[in-house]
């Protein structure tokens, strides 16, 4: 966890959690490796993690959005689609239409992509000033 430190730069909080032996033997081999310590490794890891983490669910809404795309444009060049929403009355289309459904879904996703970037520049925006801090 990062807090202001007296100087306003983003400093680091001591914390404590309870890892698995075989984990913690692992690190310090990791660590010893990369020539860094056990500390800076977990940081990058778990940064690492937590961007990947936002970038596949970026990825994952992406062909969501794809293929409803598809889908909508299959149901708008369908025929007997094109007569079937000519008999039914304009009120009630929004209800009983496919499409509307692949709109709201389209509208959610958008929404929830939009939810995630910004979640990912504030992110980005926060490892930035701690590897400045560093």
């Amino acid at each position: 966890m990062s807090i202001n430190n007296q100087n306003g730069n983003m400093g680091r909080k001591l914390v404590s959690y309870r890892i698995a032996e075989d984990i913690i033997e692992n690190l310090r081999k990791r660590a010893d490796l990369d020539a860094i310590s056990v500390t800076e490794l977990v940081n990058r890891l778990l940064r690492k993690a937590l961007e990947s983490n936002e970038s596949e669910r970026i990825a994952t809404l992406e062909s969501e959005i794809r293929e409803l795309k598809k889908s909508k444009e299959a149901i708008k060049n369908n025929s007997s689609y094109t007569q079937w929403v000519a008999a039914i009355p304009s009120q009630d289309l929004l209800e009983q239409s496919n499409n509307f459904k692949t709109e709201q879904r389209i509208s959610n996703l958008e929404i929830k992509m939009d939810e995630v970037l910004l979640a990912i520049k504030q992110s980005i925006s926060k490892s930035n000033m701690d590897l400045e801090a560093d």
